[in-house]
């Protein structure tokens, strides 16, 4: 007999595992032959293949009570089968029940579906049972072990379902599960075999007359001691799973925390629509090849707008995935990541360089766990303010460390900013991600760009739909538009003359044979479309207004209405729109207040259907599925929208504004912010758009809308009204630490929330209407502030126009608004302040930064120049002597230091944290910023520096990976022994980099930086390739570190980490196992590389070294020797092996004390059952195990 289970889903399965199957087997064969035997003497109640098909289907369905819901179905089987036996059945129920998950597990009935062999066993147990139980309940005086036995099983059906859930993916702990599970139902069945031929005897005497009281306690003790088994193992895995789940808790903040923007939703939208098999051109082109696994680097794809960059960079993601996923399974060690970032203009506000360089962090350590510690810990490190680009950079450069190569897509570089100098950024960021020791593969589409172009250089493939692709897409209308179907089936041409004029007519831009199929689609008969096939317009923008002339002729002036409110939404909006927001927006109406009447109106919309009106835009809206975000159906559409601002589109700012201040007097919000993390979700959730409203009402009211009367009026009538104000800016600057709003509300007027958002118009009548600056003096002086930390300029001039003077209640003046406007990049306020006195030399009072320390760290040039021009000093130093040459240079500003050297800065000006600037410039990895400072003539630049903390630009780049700078500094003269670059670049396993300094004469023993010499460090990173080439070029195997947290020899360093492949390397090449640490060589705790091993817990290693001549017993002069580290950190394995190899127990009576009072607590129960069977320790472990352990004592 054979059956299923998950023991086929377990990959490589244990012996263990392979030998407890089998034993289950025969043990199944047996209680099934017994069973067979017993029911031909004394016939019960039985359930058939039905019965057990219906139980396991009810089992699957309700997974939470599978062992309840199985029973139940079972055990009315029964009943029905035998009428008068329910107590039977209702005993065989409660055993079963706890018999269930045990079987659950090992035949797979919970993890996977159940087949007709996994059902043999399933019947096999419950009949067994039932016959079990129906035997005791005639033979009373021999029942009660038996059936007790069977009850006393512990229910482990919750820890079941979630090791299943979890598809037996527990590290190192699935075989020891399944093992122990097996054991256990092996004991059960052998233990329900034993009962029958037990109980059956006392009936049938010439049956299994050798069978006695014995034999059964003999399997309950069986059964019993395989329940212990498991309940122990199930305890440890319970606490794994527990452990598991807290980890994926902790990763999952960790990386929302990092950056919110994850980009699967559109990408999922995008494939949602996109043709099977399209953009096959795409990944055949050679130059694609080339840069999938070949010598291109940076592959850029520049199409026309709707050519289908964004489906075909879809098209592209997913092609990078699958082979990876192949990659992996030839190559499981490989770490290979895969990066992609959407760009889209309706976006703008999210779509920063600060913002996406965290997100592509975020995606490379989801794919990597081991950096989301770092990631967390950088979490950490900036609680409340954002971190820098420079310091966002210098994470992702050590989380790029973790993998060999990534693949980074970039869709629609052109749509990522509307500013230059942002997507000129990006690029640059991009690119100088080539400049780490992972090589990464950059992949960008956009609209043809001569900046583009020239700042990413490199290969192109132009993208244009392929007829191939147009053909398809009509061919896929056809098949699902039912009146395109019908009138192709009424005329056949019509079909071939589709496929061959749309794609001569559609110029190979997608969107285009997209729009000329709509517009064919809506004409009356099929004479219509054969005649407009032969004037179809190679113009998009016909289309669209095609599509405007069907909008405003619409007979339903609701309906017109209600698609041009949604298409001024859509166009102006600062950020995306989703449909329940949408929703709301048409449910405002004017002077309502009432929440209640808007949430009808909500409901109402919803009833008409928002999918209606966007399928009668023609063309122009859409819904993205996944994402469910209303937007313009393709960017063409927005820039044909921008030549009907002053048409269509005319009033609509002024008409979004009303509703927003409409939506935020609503009498909900008459209260006031809310005082509570629920109450706060609960407004958020009710009121899709407050969201929105608060956020950007101000954005659509500044500029000419602010001439509009009567919004002038809403606004100052909501600026006035604190309640309803505060409930915005709550929610408007997301705060949900919430009490103290309570106060603010009280306290902070409405003009300083105007000057924050800029509202100059505004302002002026609030300061008229509040008396003037005598009477508002304090009040404008914090509007002022707010002004310039924001860069409205028009504010800021009213304000000191009319006399308010820069003087916070902090202690700050006008000097710190300085300083705060130049590192925000705000030129105009810059200018504005240096006018009106502000000091360009003054220095903040904690970190002694200027004005031009501060542009020149956040890159801005044109605020750079203005400081420069108004006599701002170019050698300024910080609290550290940090010029602003080193500042910009830390921050990969080329342009910035380009203009400070134009100005006289000292290119070998040195400061404490960065050295000079080409140090700075090489640990920020910022190639071009290193090439600038080389080409300078006069003077040249000092290449042998000290840098900051110690080291030069040379062992900067070496641990940073920078490999095109370490080149680039050993051309021109760096000295790559002077500064431990070999030791650097070894221990961080940067290959290329070690290879450079070799052949450029690095000394391969040199002695000194931070891990001593360059074969212990590539020994401590493990870094098997490195130790290699290091010993083939004459590295010292045995050579000993001078440092003294750092003394001992390389052999030492793998095994205090655990590098086990590097540890046979070294032993291979001659390291001494059982050279001593020479330095602290009397007093240090683990003087040799076994003691460092074991008491690291590293067993394998430990295993190597015994192998290869290891002293078992060798230790300091203060004894510690490798066992006494074993029982010190608790490690019951490395006991037990030390033991194997004749370990010495010979401590006396003093460290037994310090082990009982040592780090680790409490010797562990089986560690005291090792050594209490040695004989010097026998009589001292138990007079010692009582000891509390609370109890220190010091060392000697």
């Amino acid at each position: 007999m054979a059956f299923g289970g998950p023991f086929s889903q377990v990959h490589n399965p244990g012996q263990s595992l392979v030998k407890a199957q089998r034993a289950l087997e025969e043990s199944f064969e047996n209680l099934h032959a017994t069973w067979k035997e017993s029911v031909e003497y004394y016939e019960g109640a039985s359930v058939g293949d039905d019965a057990v098909q219906q139980a396991v289907a009810v089992a699957l369905n309700e997974p939470l009570t599978s062992a309840d819901s199985y029973s139940k179905v079972i055990a009315k089987a029964l009943l029905k089968d035998n009428a008068q036996q329910d107590t039977i059945s209702g005993r065989t129920k409660v055993c079963m029940s706890k018999v269930f998950p045990v079987l659950s597990v090992v035949l797979g009935v919970v993890s996977f579906s159940a087949d007709a062999a996994g059902l043999l066993p399933l019947k096999i147990t419950a009949n067994a049972l039932s016959q079990v139980v129906t035997l005791a309940s005639d033979e009373h005086s021999s029942s009660v072990a038996v059936i007790e036995g069977l009850e006393e099983l512990s229910d482990h059906q919750q820890f079941l379902n979630s090791f299943s859930s979890l598809n037996f993916e527990l590290d190192n702990g699935t075989d020891s599960i399944l093992v122990k599970a097996t054991n256990l139902l092996v004991a059960i069945t052998d233990f329900l075999r034993i009962s029958i031929q037990f109980l059956q005897k006392h009936f049938a005497r010439r049956v299994w007359d050798k069978v006695t009281t014995d034999d059964v306690n003999a399997a309950m003790k069986s059964l019993q001691n395989a329940r212990q088994n498991f309940d122990r193992v199930v305890h440890g895995a319970a606490a794994a799973i527990v452990l598991r789940r807290d980890n994926e808790e902790v990763t999952r903040k960790a990386l929302d925390n990092m950056s919110p923007l994850t980009f699967k939703k559109t990408h999922d939208d995008v494939v949602r629509n996109r043709l099977d098999k399209s953009g096959k051109w795409l990944l055949e082109h050679p130059k694609f090849d080339k840069w999938l696994h070949g010598d291109i680097l940076t592959l850029w794809c520049p199409g026309e707008a709707g050519a289908g960059k964004t489906v075909l960079t879809s098209i592209v993601v997913d092609h990078v995935d699958s082979y990876l996923k192949s990659e992996r399974e030839t190559q499981p060690d490989k770490r290979v990541g895969l990066v992609y970032l959407y760009c889209r203009f309706q976006n703008e506000a999210e779509q920063t360089v600060l913002q996406f360089v965290p997100a592509i962090i975020r995606q490379l350590s989801a794919q990597d766990l081991s950096t989301v510690g770092r990631v967390k810990k950088f979490n950490e490190e900036h609680p409340r303010n954002p971190a820098t680009l420079t310091e966002y950079t210098t994470l992702l450069a050590e989380v790029l460390d973790s993998f060999s190569a990534v693949y980074l897509v970039v869709d629609a570089l052109d749509e990522f900013s509307k500013s230059e100098y942002e997507r000129k950024l990006l690029a640059q960021e991009l690119l100088s991600l080539n400049c780490t020791r992972t090589t990464v593969r950059i992949f960008i589409t956009s609209r043809p760009d001569r900046d583009i172009a020239k700042e990413l250089g490199g290969e192109k493939v132009d993208i244009e739909a392929s007829d191939t692709d147009i053909r398809a897409y009509i061919e896929r209308v056809i098949e699902t538009n039912s009146v395109l179907k019908s009138w192709v089936r009424r005329r056949p041409e019509l079909r071939p003359k589709m496929l061959e004029t749309i794609p001569n007519k559609a110029r190979k831009i997608f969107q285009l044979a997209k729009m000329q199929i709509d517009h064919l689609i809506i004409e009356e008969t099929v004479e219509d479309v054969m005649d407009a096939l032969d004037s179809l317009s190679s113009n998009v923008n016909d289309y669209y207004q095609k599509s405007i002339e069907r909008i405003e002729s619409m007979s339903s002036t609701r309906d017109q209405n209600i698609i041009k409110i949604i298409l001024k939404w859509v166009y102006y909006a600062k950020a995306p729109l989703k449909v329940d927001e949408i929703y709301h927006i048409l449910a405002v109406k004017p002077g309502n207040k009432s929440a209640v009447r808007l949430q009808r109106n909500v409901e109402s919309n919803k009833e008409l259907g928002l999918e209606t009106f966007i399928d009668r835009s023609a063309g122009l809206l859409t819904i993205r599925e996944e994402s469910q975000i209303v937007s313009v159906a393709h960017p063409t559409v927005q820039e044909y929208l921008k030549t009907l601002e002053a048409t269509l589109l005319s009033n609509a700012e002024e008409e979004i504004s009303e509703r927003c201040l409409t939506y935020l007097f609503l009498d909900e919000f008459a209260n006031g912010p809310c005082l509570s993390g629920e109450s706060l979700d609960y407004r958020l959730s009710e009121f899709a758009l407050v969201k929105y409203a608060s956020s950007y009402w101000c954005d659509h009211l500044r500029g000419k809308p602010e001439d509009n009367a009567t919004l002038q009026n809403l606004a100052l009538d909501f600026l006035k009204n604190r309640q309803a104000l505060w409930s915005s800016v709550q929610i408007a600057l997301d705060r949900r630490y919430l009490r103290p709003l309570k106060t603010v509300a009280e306290e902070i007027p409405g003009v300083i929330v105007a000057a924050m958002f800029g509202l100059a118009p505004i302002v002026n009548r609030l300061v008229v209407d509040g008396g003037g600056v005598e009477k508002m003096g304090d009040v404008l002086e914090g509007a002022l502030d707010e002004a310039i930390g924001s860069g409205h300029e028009p504010v800021i001039k009213f304000l000191m126009d009319i006399g308010v003077k820069v003087d916070y209640d902090h202690g700050r003046d006008i000097t710190d608004a300085l300083q705060s406007a130049a590192s925000r990049g705000y030129d105009d306020t810059v200018k504005l302040l240096l006018k009106n006195g502000a000091d360009v030399s003054a220095r903040g009072q904690l970190d002694y930064y200027s004005a031009l320390h501060r542009a020149s760290a956040s890159g801005h040039i044109q605020v750079v120049r203005t400081l420069l021009n108004a006599g701002a000093q170019v050698e300024a130093c910080d609290g550290e002597d940090s010029g602003p040459l080193q500042i910009a240079s830390i921050g990969g500003h080329t342009a910035v230091v380009r203009v400070l050297l134009d100005n006289g800065a000292n290119i070998n000006a040195q400061c404490t944290r960065y050295g000079n600037a080409l140090c700075a410039a090489s640990d920020a990895g910022s190639v071009e910023i290193v090439k600038l400072l080389l080409q300078n003539k006069a003077p040249k630049v000092e290449v042998n520096v000290e840098g900051g903390y110690t080291y030069g630009a040379l062992h900067k780049s070496s641990e940073k990976g920078h490999e095109t700078i370490a080149r680039l500094l050993v051309e021109n003269g760096a000295d790559v022994n002077a500064d431990h670059a070999l030791e650097a670049a070894s221990y961080k396993g940067h290959m290329a980099i070690v290879k450079l300094l070799l052949q450029n004469g690095a000394d391969v023993n040199a002695q000194g930086g931070e891990n001593n010499n360059a074969l212990q460090a590539a020994a401590r990173g493990g870094h098997e390739a490195i130790v290699t080439l290091l010993l083939e070029k004459g590295a010292d195997v045995n050579a000993q570190g001078l440092e003294a947290y750092l003394a001992g020899n390389a052999l030492q360093a793998a095994c205090y980490y655990g590098h086990e492949k590097v540890v046979q390397l070294l032993l291979k090449n001659g390291a001494e196992v059982n050279a001593p640490r020479e330095i602290y060589r009397d007093n240090y705790k683990y003087m040799f590389a076994l003691q460092t091993a074991v008491a690291e817990g590293h067993v394998a290693v430990a295993r190597l070294l015994l192998e290869e001549g290891a002293d078992v017993n060798a230790g300091s002069k203060r004894q510690y020797n490798a066992l006494w580290a074993a029982v010190n950190k608790g490690h019951e394995g490395m006991v037990k092996l030390l033991l194997e190899w004749g370990a010495a127990v010979n401590w006396d009576k003093e460290h037994w004390r310090k082990l009982r009072a040592g780090e680790c607590g409490q010797i562990d129960d089986a560690i005291i059952e090792l050594l209490d069977s040695h004989p010097r320790v026998r009589g001292v472990v138990a007079e010692l195990v009582g000891l509390d352990a609370a109890c220190r004592f010091e060392l000697p």
